[in-house]
């Protein structure tokens, strides 16, 4: 799963993610029991391609306290937290 990333742009709140990311992870864990369920963090913001410094390090703020929340959710719920993707190559974009 790769949830989080517009949570934390569009200024969503850390209760609201926790109450939205772990009622998903609830619902898969009922549905497939026997899933391997794995969660992508939010990536970090101050390298993202085209975006503006400030607003990359305000964004970042965010992206960790979203992270440490979806860790945890992943750690009660039976997930499996996985590393954050790399941007090696800001200016390539993400597909490099």
């Amino acid at each position: 799963l790769a949830i989080g990333t517009n949570d934390t742009k569009n200024f969503h709140s850390v209760p609201r993610f926790k109450k939205e990311f772990g009622g998903l992870l609830y619902a898969l864990r009922a549905k497939w029991p026997e899933a391997r369920v794995v969660w992508s963090p939010v990536l970090e913001f101050t390298r993202a391609p085209a975006m503006p410094p400030l607003l990359g390090k305000i964004l970042e703020i965010r992206a960790i306290a979203m992270n440490r929340m979806g860790v945890r959710l992943c750690n009660e719920r039976g997930a499996v937290p996985a590393a954050r993707l790399p941007i090696t190559n800001p200016e390539a974009g993400f597909a490099s």
